[in-house]
């Protein structure tokens, strides 16, 4: 049986769709003879997958400062970071249950990657203990993951005679994906490494193959692939298959043909033999990086990411603990009294918890007998009340600038937009009503799918009735691509750009000027990833550069199409002094959503601080453009131009600032501004 295009396997793209074209001509496969195999190399180049299995990112303090924060805001796990030795004494016991009801979590500072399975596996067992389904299908999760990278690894093993240019990183890539991969499956480290052509000996089932087809060539290949199969197979049923290998086998080819070349190319940059290469775009808000280093980066950070999962599950494994311990610790006490008790009859002066009071199980169990005995149209319309109850219900907490996770929400009793729709989408997911995260410019909301096909947008901190969704709201999605995608949701997730006036009048925040987009992710990925870019926020104000950065990092390594924690990392470089990354973070929020005033004002700065004056000046009217009324970025723009003696376009820029600044806040600013002025004249 194939797996057809929309049942995608997690997707590590290491011979990916969008660097290869989707109509290969036919090309003549023979055997690379040795002297042809990397003759250019003096050593050979790799894909980073070895180093990046071998990482012990726990021997960092940034790195064991994060997660202890991040454990702090999410549960009531506090790790404990010990030797080896220690660790290995405790044997099964390295989650301990303390008397006043804490946890503590024993980790050695060089915890392998691999090794974080088995401790994810201890915290959701934990969490969990009422429910071990939800803990097994995680575990399980990895344990396909790691026979999806042994299946890739044979898969190219066994095709390495038609590979002639860039064979030795075929072998390298092989070889290392089905060793980690046999490590993840089995939970223990083989202490010998399997030779690439014993590799090309396993078997591998013509289902498993096609998985690994989908799995390497990405959704896209795979899909026009697929569609071309099926047609040759209704002619010529008995050539399909053989159609198919070959596709298969030019397509390694020409993959492994590019990677050498841009590994050849890497390596005269490095040696100062090819000072200046092909550019990707031309304008100063968008990556220069040459087209052979981006495709290694864009390639690499595919395995990266697909390898590095453990470590990403690990972190889930406290958000899904935090999630849990929202739904338990969420009282009605802080509540307007007189809502309050006509809300929750069973109130009757008594501390209970919102669970209770909203009788989750009980709206669980009457949904499920309307599913069985109703009419499509009376599931929905009980589902639209359940969802009202919910909504009303998470209103009435006191709004919370910083209740975004779940300690400080449990701690003060109060929410805001973020947490709001956790504390929704925990009860929502109980009852099991399916949601989507949305991410809003600057806000979270809820998209709440009901049986009958309408999609509900929720703001959970509005008491304001859900709007339903309609196929004019956005350019070029509709509401059943919606729902295809919350069935499949892709990690990345999915833009929706409004379209409608009355649609963007309900985000009133956002500048007149600027289009913006908004993402829906699947619901605990979404909402997670929002929480880590609020957690480096955070850190980043109280001026802890270096954790912010992790944070921020931790959201970017889910790879999300989320342009805020690209911002992020930018600011907290720019802060720590590394400039040159930041500029390539700030481009890529940019490339993101090409919407922000913010984005383009931070990387002007950027420029500015290090005398890159004409991209300063471009890229601070490309924000003015967007936000012409926000005075910051005319002040950086007569800096630029002050910088380069051009001193009346200076002393226009630096006038405009004065006639937008607010005189109340920004008195000083706008008496160095007239200082400035005065020394062009």
């Amino acid at each position: 049986m194939r797996v057809l295009p929309h049942q995608k396997v997690s997707g590590c793209s290491v011979v990916v769709a969008r660097v290869l074209r989707e109509d290969l001509a036919p090309v003549r496969i023979r055997a690379a003879r040795p002297c042809e195999i990397m003759s250019n190399f003096k050593e050979q180049p790799t894909f980073g997958i070895k180093s990046v299995i071998e990482q012990t990112s726990f021997e960092s303090s940034a790195v064991r400062s994060f997660f202890s924060q991040w454990c702090k805001i999410n549960d009531s796990i506090a790790p404990r970071f010990v030797t080896r030795e220690k660790w290995e004494s405790l044997g099964e016991e390295v989650l301990k249950r303390n008397k006043n009801g804490t946890r503590t979590l024993f980790i050695p500072k060089d915890l392998q990657l691999w090794e974080m399975v088995g401790v994810m596996e201890c915290v959701d067992h934990d969490t969990f203990s009422s429910r071990p389904e939800i803990a097994i299908k995680h575990r399980e999760q990895i344990l396909a993951l790691g026979k999806t990278f042994q299946h890739a690894g044979i898969y190219i093993a066994q095709r390495l005679e038609s590979i002639s240019k860039g064979r030795g990183i075929a072998e390298a890539l092989a070889e290392e994906l089905y060793s980690y991969g046999k490590t993840l499956a089995s939970g223990t480290k083989s202490p010998e490494s399997v030779d690439v052509s014993t590799i090309g000996t396993l078997l591998l089932g013509k289902e498993e193959t096609e998985e690994v087809d989908q799995w390497l060539a990405g959704e896209s290949l795979y899909a026009s692939r697929y569609a071309r199969v099926e047609k040759l197979e209704e002619v010529y049923p008995k050539e399909a298959e053989e159609f198919s290998e070959q596709v298969r086998r030019e397509t390694l080819a020409q993959f492994f043909r590019v990677a050498e070349k841009a590994f050849a190319l890497k390596q005269k940059s490095e040696e100062g033999v090819l000072s200046q290469g092909r550019r990707l775009h031309s304008n100063s808000w968008q990556s220069d990086t040459p087209l052979h280093a981006a495709f290694l980066a864009k390639i690499e950070g595919g395995i990266k990411k697909e390898v590095e999962t453990p470590r990403r599950e690990l972190v889930a494994a406290m958000f899904r603990g935090g999630l849990e311990l929202l739904k338990k610790n969420m009282g009605i006490r802080m509540m307007p009294e007189d809502i309050r008790d006509e809300l929750f009859h069973a109130w009757e002066g008594r501390e209970i918890e919102l669970y209770e009071a909203l009788r989750i199980d009980e709206l669980r169990e009457n949904l499920e007998w309307v599913r069985v005995c109703g009419s499509t149209e009376s599931i929905g319309a009980y589902e639209h009340e359940i969802i009202d109850t919910i909504n009303q219900a998470v209103s009435l907490f006191p709004h919370g600038d910083e209740a975004n996770n779940p300690s400080e929400m449990v701690l003060q009793q109060c929410v805001n937009c973020l947490g709001g729709s956790m504390l929704g989408g925990a009860f929502l997911s109980e009852v099991g009503i399916p949601f989507l995260a949305v991410d809003a410019p600057g806000h979270s909301l809820l998209f709440v799918l009901r049986d009958d096909g309408v999609i509900e947008w929720r703001d959970m901190i509005n008491s304001t009735k859900g709007i339903p969704l309609d196929d004019d709201m956005f350019e070029g999605v509709t509401i059943a691509d919606i729902i295809a995608f919350s069935e499949h949701p892709r990690e990345k997730g999915m833009v929706l750009r409004p379209k409608t006036r009355t649609w963007k009048s309900r985000l009133y925040w956002i500048k007149k000027q600027e289009q913006r987009n908004l993402v829906i992710f699947g619901p605990e990925y979404g909402q997670k990833i929002q929480v880590l870019n609020n957690m480096g926020n955070a850190l980043f104000d109280e001026g802890y550069y270096d954790r912010a950065r992790e944070a921020y990092e931790e959201s970017i390594a889910h790879d999300p199409v989320f342009s805020y924690p690209y911002y992020g990392l930018g600011n907290a470089l720019a802060a720590l002094g590394r400039d040159e990354e930041a500029i390539e973070a700030y481009r890529k929020a940019i490339s993101i959503d090409s919407g922000d005033s913010d984005f383009y004002h931070e990387l002007g700065n950027t420029f500015l601080k290090i005398d890159r004056n004409e991209e300063a000046i471009e890229v601070y009217r490309k924000a003015i453009a967007l936000a012409p009324q926000e005075s910051d970025s005319y002040g950086g723009l007569g800096d630029a131009l002050a910088n380069l003696h051009r001193n009346e376009e200076a002393i226009k820029a630096y006038r405009k600032y004065i006639t937008l600044v607010d005189r109340d806040y920004d008195a000083d600013s706008m008496e160095n501004i007239r200082g400035k002025i005065r020394d062009l004249q």
